[in-house]
Protein backbone atom coordinates (compact mmCIF):
# COMPACT_ATOMS: atom_id res chain seq x y z
CA UNK A 1 0.00 0.00 0.00
CA UNK A 2 1.62 3.58 -0.80
CA UNK A 3 0.94 5.55 2.30
CA UNK A 4 2.26 9.23 2.70
CA UNK A 5 6.19 9.29 3.32
CA UNK A 6 6.57 7.45 0.14
CA UNK A 7 5.15 10.62 -1.51
CA UNK A 8 7.10 12.60 0.66
CA UNK A 9 10.48 11.11 -0.39
CA UNK A 10 9.51 11.49 -3.63
CA UNK A 11 9.07 15.24 -3.05
CA UNK A 12 12.60 15.91 -1.38
CA UNK A 13 14.13 14.02 -4.58
CA UNK A 14 11.97 16.51 -7.30
CA UNK A 15 13.31 19.10 -4.93
CA UNK A 16 16.62 18.08 -4.33
CA UNK A 17 17.07 17.49 -7.97
CA UNK A 18 15.85 21.05 -9.00
CA UNK A 19 18.25 22.49 -6.34
CA UNK A 20 21.12 20.41 -7.69
CA UNK A 21 20.67 21.39 -11.12
CA UNK A 22 20.53 25.03 -9.97
CA UNK A 23 23.27 26.40 -11.60
CA UNK A 24 24.26 28.24 -14.73
CA UNK A 25 22.94 25.74 -17.41
CA UNK A 26 19.56 27.48 -17.31
CA UNK A 27 20.78 30.58 -18.60
CA UNK A 28 21.72 28.25 -22.08
CA UNK A 29 18.39 26.73 -22.44
CA UNK A 30 14.86 28.00 -21.76
CA UNK A 31 13.85 24.25 -21.47
CA UNK A 32 16.30 23.05 -19.24
CA UNK A 33 15.42 26.50 -16.68
CA UNK A 34 11.15 25.61 -17.53
CA UNK A 35 12.19 21.74 -16.32
CA UNK A 36 13.36 22.52 -12.98
CA UNK A 37 10.53 24.89 -12.32
CA UNK A 38 8.13 21.90 -13.13
CA UNK A 39 10.69 19.32 -10.62
CA UNK A 40 9.47 22.27 -8.21
CA UNK A 41 6.48 22.38 -8.61
CA UNK A 42 5.54 19.34 -8.43
CA UNK A 43 7.89 18.67 -4.99
CA UNK A 44 5.34 21.07 -3.65
CA UNK A 45 2.31 18.94 -5.28
CA UNK A 46 3.75 15.91 -3.56
CA UNK A 47 4.06 17.48 -0.05
CA UNK A 48 0.35 18.99 -0.24
CA UNK A 49 -1.09 15.61 -1.76
CA UNK A 50 -1.17 13.20 1.34
CA UNK A 51 -2.48 15.85 3.45
CA UNK A 52 -5.42 16.88 0.59
CA UNK A 53 -6.46 13.82 -0.18
CA UNK A 54 -5.45 11.21 2.13
CA UNK A 55 -7.44 8.29 0.61
CA UNK A 56 -6.47 8.68 -3.14
CA UNK A 57 -3.00 8.77 -2.11
CA UNK A 58 -3.18 4.45 -2.18
CA UNK A 59 -4.24 4.45 -6.00
CA UNK A 60 -0.44 3.17 -7.89
CA UNK A 61 -1.37 5.29 -10.61
CA UNK A 62 -0.41 8.27 -9.08
CA UNK A 63 2.26 7.61 -7.74
CA UNK A 64 4.06 6.44 -10.46
CA UNK A 65 2.40 8.75 -12.95
CA UNK A 66 4.78 11.56 -10.47
CA UNK A 67 7.71 9.01 -10.52
CA UNK A 68 7.69 8.43 -14.22
CA UNK A 69 7.45 12.30 -14.61
CA UNK A 70 10.44 13.20 -12.26
CA UNK A 71 12.51 10.41 -13.70
CA UNK A 72 11.94 11.80 -17.79
CA UNK A 73 12.79 15.72 -16.28
CA UNK A 74 15.53 14.57 -14.91
CA UNK A 75 17.41 12.75 -17.29
CA UNK A 76 16.17 15.18 -19.71
CA UNK A 77 18.19 17.61 -17.17
CA UNK A 78 21.61 15.70 -17.28
CA UNK A 79 21.57 15.55 -20.83
CA UNK A 80 22.74 19.29 -19.85
CA UNK A 81 25.04 18.63 -17.41
CA UNK A 82 26.89 15.78 -18.77
CA UNK A 83 30.80 15.19 -16.84
CA UNK A 84 34.20 13.42 -18.53
CA UNK A 85 34.42 9.76 -16.75
CA UNK A 86 36.46 10.87 -14.56
CA UNK A 87 34.68 13.29 -12.72
CA UNK A 88 31.40 10.20 -12.55
CA UNK A 89 33.66 8.50 -11.14
CA UNK A 90 34.43 11.05 -8.03
CA UNK A 91 30.84 11.77 -7.97
CA UNK A 92 29.97 8.09 -7.14
CA UNK A 93 32.46 8.12 -4.34
CA UNK A 94 31.15 11.20 -3.17
CA UNK A 95 27.69 9.52 -3.47
CA UNK A 96 28.98 6.72 -1.63
CA UNK A 97 30.10 8.60 1.61
CA UNK A 98 26.79 10.67 1.33
CA UNK A 99 25.04 7.44 1.80
CA UNK A 100 27.11 6.60 4.40
CA UNK A 101 26.61 9.20 6.60
CA UNK A 102 23.09 9.44 6.08
CA UNK A 103 23.07 5.34 6.97
CA UNK A 104 24.79 6.22 10.18
CA UNK A 105 22.70 9.04 11.22
CA UNK A 106 19.87 6.95 10.55
CA UNK A 107 21.13 3.70 12.30
CA UNK A 108 21.82 6.22 15.18
CA UNK A 109 18.27 7.97 15.70
CA UNK A 110 16.50 3.93 15.51
CA UNK A 111 19.00 3.27 17.89
CA UNK A 112 19.55 5.86 20.31
CA UNK A 113 16.01 5.23 22.37
CA UNK A 114 17.33 2.17 22.93
CA UNK A 115 20.24 3.44 24.25
CA UNK A 116 18.21 5.75 27.06
CA UNK A 117 16.53 3.19 28.30
CA UNK A 118 14.38 4.41 31.34
CA UNK A 119 16.83 7.52 32.25
CA UNK A 120 14.40 10.92 32.42
CA UNK A 121 14.26 14.41 33.02
CA UNK A 122 17.65 16.33 32.83
CA UNK A 123 20.25 13.32 32.50
CA UNK A 124 17.99 11.61 29.46
CA UNK A 125 18.50 15.05 27.42
CA UNK A 126 22.01 15.56 28.06
CA UNK A 127 22.65 11.91 27.59
CA UNK A 128 20.72 11.81 24.44
CA UNK A 129 22.41 15.29 23.04
CA UNK A 130 25.50 13.75 23.32
CA UNK A 131 24.98 10.83 21.58
CA UNK A 132 23.57 12.75 19.00
CA UNK A 133 26.17 14.69 18.89
CA UNK A 134 28.80 11.71 18.45
CA UNK A 135 26.66 10.51 15.70
CA UNK A 136 26.62 13.56 13.86
CA UNK A 137 30.80 13.72 14.30
CA UNK A 138 30.70 10.17 12.36
CA UNK A 139 28.67 11.88 9.83
CA UNK A 140 30.46 14.63 9.13
CA UNK A 141 34.19 12.18 9.35
CA UNK A 142 33.12 10.80 6.70
CA UNK A 143 31.86 13.40 4.27
CA UNK A 144 34.37 15.92 5.18
CA UNK A 145 37.53 14.29 6.87
CA UNK A 146 37.56 10.86 5.04
CA UNK A 147 37.19 12.71 1.92
CA UNK A 148 39.56 15.92 3.12
CA UNK A 149 37.07 18.36 1.92
CA UNK A 150 38.66 21.54 1.52
CA UNK A 151 35.72 24.25 2.12
CA UNK A 152 36.18 28.47 2.14
CA UNK A 153 32.48 28.82 2.94
CA UNK A 154 30.19 31.37 1.65
CA UNK A 155 29.62 34.77 2.28
CA UNK A 156 26.63 34.08 4.97
CA UNK A 157 28.92 31.76 6.67
CA UNK A 158 32.00 33.74 6.66
CA UNK A 159 29.64 37.16 8.15
CA UNK A 160 28.36 34.72 10.89
CA UNK A 161 31.67 34.30 11.82
CA UNK A 162 33.27 37.72 11.90
CA UNK A 163 30.31 39.30 13.09
CA UNK A 164 31.00 36.69 16.23
CA UNK A 165 34.98 37.27 16.70
CA UNK A 166 33.58 41.06 16.63
CA UNK A 167 31.16 40.63 19.32
CA UNK A 168 33.46 39.08 21.38
CA UNK A 169 36.26 41.61 20.86
CA UNK A 170 33.66 43.95 22.17
CA UNK A 171 32.63 45.51 18.68
CA UNK A 172 28.80 46.10 17.38
CA UNK A 173 29.06 44.14 14.08
CA UNK A 174 26.76 46.07 12.21
CA UNK A 175 29.17 49.55 12.38
CA UNK A 176 31.97 46.88 10.90
CA UNK A 177 32.64 46.30 6.69
CA UNK A 178 32.70 42.41 6.50
CA UNK A 179 35.61 43.08 3.39
CA UNK A 180 38.54 41.90 5.90
CA UNK A 181 36.54 38.39 7.02
CA UNK A 182 36.15 37.75 2.62
CA UNK A 183 39.15 38.96 1.89
CA UNK A 184 41.04 36.80 4.14
CA UNK A 185 39.42 33.49 3.19
CA UNK A 186 39.42 34.46 -0.39
CA UNK A 187 34.58 34.37 -0.35
CA UNK A 188 33.32 36.41 -3.31
CA UNK A 189 30.42 38.76 -1.69
CA UNK A 190 26.94 38.80 -2.65
CA UNK A 191 26.24 40.89 -5.71
CA UNK A 192 23.33 43.32 -5.28
CA UNK A 193 21.11 44.60 -7.96
CA UNK A 194 22.52 47.84 -7.99
CA UNK A 195 25.57 46.84 -8.88
CA UNK A 196 27.26 46.65 -5.68
CA UNK A 197 28.71 43.64 -3.38
CA UNK A 198 27.17 42.96 -0.06
CA UNK A 199 29.61 44.05 2.92
CA UNK A 200 27.20 45.16 5.62
CA UNK A 201 25.64 42.74 7.83
CA UNK A 202 22.69 42.06 7.41
CA UNK A 203 21.10 39.16 9.67
CA UNK A 204 19.59 39.75 12.82
CA UNK A 205 21.64 39.71 15.93
CA UNK A 206 21.91 35.94 17.36
CA UNK A 207 22.85 34.87 13.90
CA UNK A 208 26.21 35.71 15.10
CA UNK A 209 25.59 35.65 19.01
CA UNK A 210 25.17 31.92 18.55
CA UNK A 211 28.20 31.12 17.57
CA UNK A 212 30.39 33.41 19.51
CA UNK A 213 32.25 30.05 21.01
CA UNK A 214 34.07 29.11 17.81
CA UNK A 215 35.82 32.93 18.01
CA UNK A 216 37.01 31.81 21.86
CA UNK A 217 37.59 28.45 21.03
CA UNK A 218 39.94 29.71 18.33
CA UNK A 219 38.53 27.54 15.25
CA UNK A 220 39.01 29.33 12.16
CA UNK A 221 37.73 26.22 9.61
CA UNK A 222 34.32 26.99 8.11
CA UNK A 223 34.21 23.24 8.16
CA UNK A 224 33.31 23.70 11.85
CA UNK A 225 29.77 25.38 10.88
CA UNK A 226 29.51 22.21 8.60
CA UNK A 227 29.34 20.17 11.68
CA UNK A 228 27.08 21.98 13.09
CA UNK A 229 24.35 21.96 10.38
CA UNK A 230 24.49 18.45 10.42
CA UNK A 231 24.67 18.19 14.75
CA UNK A 232 21.37 20.71 14.23
CA UNK A 233 19.81 17.99 11.70
CA UNK A 234 20.36 15.23 13.49
CA UNK A 235 19.05 16.74 16.87
CA UNK A 236 15.96 17.60 15.17
CA UNK A 237 15.68 13.94 13.05
CA UNK A 238 15.58 12.52 16.46
CA UNK A 239 12.90 14.75 18.00
CA UNK A 240 10.24 13.93 15.23
CA UNK A 241 11.09 10.18 15.70
CA UNK A 242 10.76 10.21 19.14
CA UNK A 243 7.52 12.55 18.42
CA UNK A 244 6.08 10.37 15.72
CA UNK A 245 6.03 7.77 18.82
CA UNK A 246 9.22 6.00 16.67
CA UNK A 247 7.70 5.86 13.50
CA UNK A 248 9.77 3.68 10.80
CA UNK A 249 7.80 5.02 8.24
CA UNK A 250 9.40 8.35 9.39
CA UNK A 251 12.73 7.42 8.70
CA UNK A 252 12.30 6.80 5.00
CA UNK A 253 11.71 10.80 4.26
CA UNK A 254 14.65 11.16 6.78
CA UNK A 255 17.32 9.59 5.06
CA UNK A 256 15.83 12.00 1.76
CA UNK A 257 16.29 14.85 3.83
CA UNK A 258 19.95 13.82 5.53
CA UNK A 259 20.94 13.24 2.06
CA UNK A 260 19.08 16.27 0.61
CA UNK A 261 21.12 18.43 3.28
CA UNK A 262 24.58 16.87 3.28
CA UNK A 263 24.51 16.80 -0.08
CA UNK A 264 23.83 20.42 -0.85
CA UNK A 265 26.14 22.35 2.20
CA UNK A 266 23.69 23.99 4.35
CA UNK A 267 24.06 27.31 6.85
CA UNK A 268 24.20 26.64 10.56
CA UNK A 269 22.59 29.72 11.43
CA UNK A 270 19.57 28.82 8.61
CA UNK A 271 19.18 24.90 10.33
CA UNK A 272 19.50 26.56 14.29
CA UNK A 273 16.04 29.29 13.15
CA UNK A 274 13.99 26.38 11.75
CA UNK A 275 15.16 22.77 12.69
CA UNK A 276 15.47 23.98 16.08
CA UNK A 277 13.49 26.86 17.17
CA UNK A 278 10.48 26.90 14.93
CA UNK A 279 10.58 23.14 15.12
CA UNK A 280 9.75 22.87 19.01
CA UNK A 281 7.94 26.25 18.37
CA UNK A 282 5.54 24.06 16.71
CA UNK A 283 5.79 21.46 19.09
CA UNK A 284 5.00 23.56 22.30
CA UNK A 285 2.16 25.99 20.28
CA UNK A 286 -0.09 24.72 22.93
CA UNK A 287 1.98 26.36 25.56
CA UNK A 288 1.38 30.17 23.66
CA UNK A 289 4.40 32.13 25.56
CA UNK A 290 7.26 29.35 25.05
CA UNK A 291 5.80 28.81 21.13
CA UNK A 292 6.26 32.97 21.02
CA UNK A 293 9.89 32.77 23.09
CA UNK A 294 10.39 30.27 20.80
CA UNK A 295 9.14 32.20 17.31
CA UNK A 296 11.13 34.89 18.83
CA UNK A 297 14.72 33.16 18.36
CA UNK A 298 14.07 32.07 15.00
CA UNK A 299 12.97 35.41 14.15
CA UNK A 300 16.72 36.59 15.75
CA UNK A 301 18.41 34.46 13.50
CA UNK A 302 17.32 34.81 9.95
CA UNK A 303 15.00 36.34 8.33
CA UNK A 304 13.83 33.28 6.18
CA UNK A 305 11.65 32.56 9.03
CA UNK A 306 9.61 35.74 9.17
CA UNK A 307 7.42 34.48 5.93
CA UNK A 308 6.53 31.32 8.46
CA UNK A 309 5.34 33.42 11.39
CA UNK A 310 2.32 34.58 10.10
CA UNK A 311 1.19 31.06 9.79
CA UNK A 312 1.69 29.72 13.69
CA UNK A 313 -0.14 32.69 14.75
CA UNK A 314 -3.44 31.67 12.46
CA UNK A 315 -2.58 28.41 13.66
CA UNK A 316 -2.38 29.52 17.51
CA UNK A 317 -5.74 31.46 16.51
CA UNK A 318 -7.64 28.78 15.22
CA UNK A 319 -6.53 25.99 17.78
CA UNK A 320 -6.15 27.74 21.06
CA UNK A 321 -7.92 31.38 20.34
CA UNK A 322 -7.07 35.19 20.41
CA UNK A 323 -5.70 35.24 23.32
CA UNK A 324 -3.06 32.46 22.49
CA UNK A 325 -2.38 33.95 19.53
CA UNK A 326 -2.02 37.26 21.13
CA UNK A 327 0.43 35.74 24.14
CA UNK A 328 2.54 34.11 21.20
CA UNK A 329 2.83 36.95 18.78
CA UNK A 330 3.97 39.60 22.03
CA UNK A 331 6.41 36.76 23.30
CA UNK A 332 8.12 36.64 19.95
CA UNK A 333 8.33 40.52 19.47
CA UNK A 334 9.47 41.13 23.00
CA UNK A 335 12.33 38.62 22.74
CA UNK A 336 13.20 39.79 19.14
CA UNK A 337 13.32 43.27 21.07
CA UNK A 338 15.95 42.51 23.51
CA UNK A 339 18.14 39.79 21.00
CA UNK A 340 18.30 43.01 18.47
CA UNK A 341 17.59 46.40 20.44
CA UNK A 342 20.56 46.85 22.16
CA UNK A 343 22.83 46.58 18.50
CA UNK A 344 19.94 49.41 17.37
CA UNK A 345 20.79 51.65 20.07
CA UNK A 346 24.76 51.42 20.03
CA UNK A 347 24.09 52.08 16.30
CA UNK A 348 20.77 52.90 14.82
CA UNK A 349 21.94 52.20 10.93
CA UNK A 350 21.73 48.54 12.09
CA UNK A 351 17.66 48.78 11.82
CA UNK A 352 18.30 48.81 8.42
CA UNK A 353 20.22 46.00 8.07
CA UNK A 354 18.34 44.02 10.04
CA UNK A 355 15.06 44.73 9.26
CA UNK A 356 16.40 44.52 4.92
CA UNK A 357 14.31 41.69 4.05
CA UNK A 358 16.70 39.47 1.92
CA UNK A 359 15.36 38.74 -1.77
CA UNK A 360 14.63 42.69 -2.61
CA UNK A 361 18.27 44.14 -3.03
CA UNK A 362 20.89 40.95 -3.69
CA UNK A 363 21.47 39.09 -6.89
CA UNK A 364 22.82 35.86 -7.14
CA UNK A 365 22.98 33.81 -10.48
CA UNK A 366 21.37 30.69 -9.58
CA UNK A 367 19.11 29.04 -8.04
CA UNK A 368 15.28 27.76 -8.93
CA UNK A 369 13.36 30.49 -8.83
CA UNK A 370 11.53 32.58 -11.38
CA UNK A 371 13.33 35.88 -11.47
CA UNK A 372 16.39 34.23 -12.87
CA UNK A 373 13.97 32.84 -15.75
CA UNK A 374 12.75 36.67 -16.02
CA UNK A 375 16.23 38.15 -16.43
CA UNK A 376 17.28 36.08 -18.85
CA UNK A 377 14.31 35.73 -21.57
CA UNK A 378 11.45 38.45 -20.17
CA UNK A 379 12.84 40.99 -18.43
CA UNK A 380 10.59 42.91 -16.01
CA UNK A 381 11.04 45.28 -13.01
CA UNK A 382 12.55 44.24 -10.06
CA UNK A 383 9.52 45.57 -8.52
CA UNK A 384 7.71 41.90 -9.93
CA UNK A 385 9.65 40.06 -7.79
CA UNK A 386 8.26 41.87 -4.32
CA UNK A 387 4.32 41.78 -5.73
CA UNK A 388 4.08 38.14 -6.84
CA UNK A 389 5.44 36.87 -3.55
CA UNK A 390 3.68 39.59 -1.09
CA UNK A 391 0.58 38.72 -3.41
CA UNK A 392 0.87 35.00 -3.00
CA UNK A 393 1.66 35.67 1.02
CA UNK A 394 -1.27 37.02 1.55
CA UNK A 395 -3.60 34.38 -1.14
CA UNK A 396 -1.93 31.32 0.57
CA UNK A 397 -2.54 33.02 4.38
CA UNK A 398 -5.99 33.99 3.73
CA UNK A 399 -6.43 30.47 2.74
CA UNK A 400 -4.37 28.95 5.53
CA UNK A 401 -7.30 30.54 7.41
CA UNK A 402 -10.41 28.91 6.22
CA UNK A 403 -8.32 26.04 5.62
CA UNK A 404 -6.29 25.25 8.76
CA UNK A 405 -6.89 21.58 8.95
CA UNK A 406 -6.60 20.75 4.71
CA UNK A 407 -3.84 22.80 4.20
CA UNK A 408 -1.53 22.14 7.17
CA UNK A 409 1.68 21.84 5.53
CA UNK A 410 1.83 25.43 4.03
CA UNK A 411 3.27 26.42 7.31
CA UNK A 412 6.21 24.74 5.77
CA UNK A 413 5.71 25.07 1.67
CA UNK A 414 4.49 28.87 1.53
CA UNK A 415 8.37 29.64 2.62
CA UNK A 416 10.22 27.63 0.15
CA UNK A 417 7.08 29.25 -2.74
CA UNK A 418 8.08 32.47 -1.25
CA UNK A 419 11.84 32.02 -2.32
CA UNK A 420 11.23 30.36 -5.71
CA UNK A 421 9.15 33.76 -6.94
CA UNK A 422 12.20 35.57 -5.37
CA UNK A 423 15.61 36.47 -6.40
CA UNK A 424 16.90 34.09 -3.82
CA UNK A 425 15.81 30.40 -4.07
CA UNK A 426 18.75 28.25 -3.09
CA UNK A 427 19.31 25.22 -1.14
CA UNK A 428 20.00 26.65 2.42
CA UNK A 429 16.54 28.44 2.52
CA UNK A 430 14.39 25.35 1.40
CA UNK A 431 15.28 22.52 2.43
CA UNK A 432 15.43 23.69 6.34
CA UNK A 433 11.05 23.75 6.45
CA UNK A 434 11.41 19.76 5.72
CA UNK A 435 11.63 19.36 9.85
CA UNK A 436 8.30 21.47 10.06
CA UNK A 437 6.43 19.75 7.02
CA UNK A 438 7.71 16.23 8.45
CA UNK A 439 6.09 17.39 12.23
CA UNK A 440 2.62 18.08 10.58
CA UNK A 441 2.57 14.42 8.83
CA UNK A 442 3.98 12.34 11.69
CA UNK A 443 3.41 14.15 15.00
CA UNK A 444 0.07 13.33 16.72
CA UNK A 445 -2.26 16.51 16.41
CA UNK A 446 -4.86 16.83 19.72
CA UNK A 447 -6.33 19.73 18.80
CA UNK A 448 -9.94 19.99 18.25
CA UNK A 449 -10.44 22.61 14.85
CA UNK A 450 -12.29 22.65 11.41
CA UNK A 451 -12.27 23.94 7.98
CA UNK A 452 -14.44 27.28 8.08
CA UNK A 453 -15.21 26.50 4.97
CA UNK A 454 -16.00 22.83 3.75
CA UNK A 455 -15.56 22.74 -0.25
CA UNK A 456 -11.95 22.97 -1.60
CA UNK A 457 -13.02 24.60 -4.96
CA UNK A 458 -11.94 27.85 -3.70
CA UNK A 459 -8.95 26.55 -3.07
CA UNK A 460 -8.23 25.79 -6.70
CA UNK A 461 -10.02 29.36 -7.77
CA UNK A 462 -7.68 31.25 -5.43
CA UNK A 463 -4.60 29.60 -6.59
CA UNK A 464 -6.05 29.79 -10.67
CA UNK A 465 -6.65 34.10 -10.06
CA UNK A 466 -3.51 33.68 -7.96
CA UNK A 467 -1.82 32.48 -11.19
CA UNK A 468 -3.81 34.79 -13.67
CA UNK A 469 -2.97 38.07 -11.75
CA UNK A 470 0.65 37.44 -11.89
CA UNK A 471 0.48 36.88 -15.80
CA UNK A 472 -1.44 39.72 -16.42
CA UNK A 473 0.93 42.20 -13.89
CA UNK A 474 3.58 40.25 -15.82
CA UNK A 475 2.61 41.27 -19.68
CA UNK A 476 1.62 45.09 -18.12
CA UNK A 477 5.16 45.05 -16.14
CA UNK A 478 7.22 43.85 -19.43
CA UNK A 479 5.68 46.47 -21.91
CA UNK A 480 6.37 49.04 -19.39
CA UNK A 481 10.11 47.89 -18.88
CA UNK A 482 10.63 47.28 -22.61
CA UNK A 483 9.02 50.90 -23.18
CA UNK A 484 11.16 52.79 -21.03
CA UNK A 485 14.30 50.20 -21.01
CA UNK A 486 17.33 52.30 -20.67
CA UNK A 487 19.75 49.77 -21.18
CA UNK A 488 21.29 47.79 -23.87
CA UNK A 489 23.59 45.44 -24.85
CA UNK A 490 24.19 46.65 -28.54
CA UNK A 491 27.46 43.78 -29.49
CA UNK A 492 29.77 41.77 -27.50
CA UNK A 493 32.65 40.79 -29.42
CA UNK A 494 35.38 38.06 -27.62
CA UNK A 495 39.03 38.99 -26.99
CA UNK A 496 40.97 35.74 -27.72
CA UNK A 497 44.26 34.29 -27.85
CA UNK A 498 45.95 32.09 -29.42
CA UNK A 499 47.92 29.38 -28.10
CA UNK A 500 50.69 26.64 -29.23
CA UNK A 501 50.55 23.29 -27.64
CA UNK A 502 51.88 19.43 -27.88
CA UNK A 503 48.61 18.78 -29.24
CA UNK A 504 48.28 21.75 -31.58
CA UNK A 505 46.70 25.13 -31.43
CA UNK A 506 44.18 26.10 -29.14
CA UNK A 507 42.26 28.76 -27.75
CA UNK A 508 41.79 31.29 -24.96
CA UNK A 509 39.27 33.45 -23.64
CA UNK A 510 41.15 36.93 -22.16
CA UNK A 511 38.08 39.21 -22.20
CA UNK A 512 35.53 40.48 -23.37
CA UNK A 513 34.40 43.92 -25.13
CA UNK A 514 30.70 45.16 -24.49
CA UNK A 515 29.10 48.11 -26.49
CA UNK A 516 26.70 49.74 -24.12
CA UNK A 517 23.60 52.05 -25.08
CA UNK A 518 21.91 54.20 -22.42
CA UNK A 519 18.85 56.22 -24.05
CA UNK A 520 18.34 57.31 -21.00
CA UNK A 521 19.09 61.24 -20.16
CA UNK A 522 21.07 60.54 -16.80
CA UNK A 523 24.23 59.01 -16.18
CA UNK A 524 24.20 54.92 -14.41
CA UNK A 525 25.99 52.95 -12.70
CA UNK A 526 26.40 50.16 -15.14
CA UNK A 527 28.27 46.91 -13.99
CA UNK A 528 28.59 43.40 -15.53
CA UNK A 529 28.01 40.03 -14.51
CA UNK A 530 29.36 36.86 -16.37
CA UNK A 531 27.96 33.69 -16.44
CA UNK A 532 30.05 30.58 -18.11
CA UNK A 533 29.56 26.92 -18.90
CA UNK A 534 33.19 25.82 -19.25
CA UNK A 535 34.54 23.97 -22.70
CA UNK A 536 34.21 20.18 -21.82
CA UNK A 537 31.17 20.60 -19.54
CA UNK A 538 32.47 19.98 -16.06
CA UNK A 539 31.32 23.12 -14.13
CA UNK A 540 29.80 26.18 -14.27
CA UNK A 541 30.90 29.05 -12.86
CA UNK A 542 30.16 33.34 -12.00
CA UNK A 543 33.16 35.84 -11.97
CA UNK A 544 33.71 39.30 -14.00
CA UNK A 545 32.30 41.95 -12.43
CA UNK A 546 32.98 45.89 -13.52
CA UNK A 547 31.59 48.61 -12.31
CA UNK A 548 31.44 52.03 -14.93
CA UNK A 549 29.25 54.93 -15.61
CA UNK A 550 27.20 55.35 -18.29
CA UNK A 551 26.72 59.04 -19.44
CA UNK A 552 23.69 60.39 -20.88
CA UNK A 553 22.18 58.97 -24.48
CA UNK A 554 25.82 57.32 -25.28
CA UNK A 555 26.88 54.22 -26.58
CA UNK A 556 30.04 52.87 -25.39
CA UNK A 557 32.59 50.63 -25.11
CA UNK A 558 33.81 48.76 -21.83
CA UNK A 559 36.56 45.97 -21.62
CA UNK A 560 35.75 43.22 -19.20
CA UNK A 561 39.01 40.82 -17.98
CA UNK A 562 37.34 37.95 -18.27
CA UNK A 563 39.60 34.94 -18.72
CA UNK A 564 39.31 31.24 -19.21
CA UNK A 565 42.79 28.93 -20.38
CA UNK A 566 40.51 27.07 -23.27
CA UNK A 567 37.30 27.67 -25.24
CA UNK A 568 35.38 26.11 -28.30
CA UNK A 569 32.42 25.00 -29.56
CA UNK A 570 30.72 23.94 -26.29
CA UNK A 571 31.88 26.94 -24.15
CA UNK A 572 28.40 29.09 -23.24
CA UNK A 573 28.79 32.67 -21.85
CA UNK A 574 25.95 35.41 -21.59
CA UNK A 575 26.94 38.87 -20.42
CA UNK A 576 24.70 40.53 -18.51
CA UNK A 577 24.79 44.38 -17.74
CA UNK A 578 22.81 45.75 -15.11
CA UNK A 579 22.52 49.18 -13.57
CA UNK A 580 20.20 50.47 -10.64
CA UNK A 581 16.89 50.14 -12.68
CA UNK A 582 17.30 47.64 -15.69
CA UNK A 583 19.05 44.66 -16.73
CA UNK A 584 20.54 43.31 -20.25
CA UNK A 585 21.99 40.37 -21.38
CA UNK A 586 23.30 39.11 -24.65
CA UNK A 587 25.53 35.75 -25.23
CA UNK A 588 28.92 35.34 -26.92
CA UNK A 589 28.39 33.92 -29.96
CA UNK A 590 31.88 31.82 -30.59
CA UNK A 591 31.10 30.16 -33.90
CA UNK A 592 30.37 32.87 -35.90
CA UNK A 593 34.01 34.13 -35.53
CA UNK A 594 35.14 31.22 -38.22
CA UNK A 595 37.95 30.41 -35.88
CA UNK A 596 37.76 26.78 -36.43
CA UNK A 597 36.95 26.29 -32.65
CA UNK A 598 36.28 22.09 -32.10
CA UNK A 599 34.50 20.89 -29.60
Amino acid sequence: MLVKHWYLLLGLFALCISYVMFTGEQYFSIAAMVVLFILAIIAALLFLLPHLYPHKIENPKIFFSFLIAIIILTVYEYAFNLVPGQALLQIGYELMLLLIATGISIYGIYKLPGLLGKRSGAKRAVYAFLCLAAISFLAYAVMYIINTVQWQGVDEVAFNYYAAQLLVNGQNPYSASMLPILSQYHVQPTVLLNGGYELSYDYPALSFMAFFFLPLLGITNFLSFTYLTILFTVIAAFVLYERSERSKNLLIPLAGWFVATYALVGVASQYLAVPIFMLFAYLYRSRPLVCGVLLGLGASTIQLTWFALPFFFVLSYREKGVNAMLQSALAAAAVFAIVNVPFVISDPSAASNIFGLFGLNKLPFYGTNIMQFIVAWYPLPYWYSVFISAAALVVTLALYYLYAKTLKPLIAIVPMMIFFLSWRNITIYGLPFIAILLAVYFWSDHHKYNDIVKSKMPIFYSIVGLVVLGVIVAIAAHQSYANSQSLQISRIVPIISLQNGYSGQSFGLIGIRAVVNNTFNISQNVSFFIVSRGPNNEQYFLSGMLNATSTPNSSQNYTINYQLPLINSNTHIEVFAFSQDYIASRPVNFTSLGLGLSK
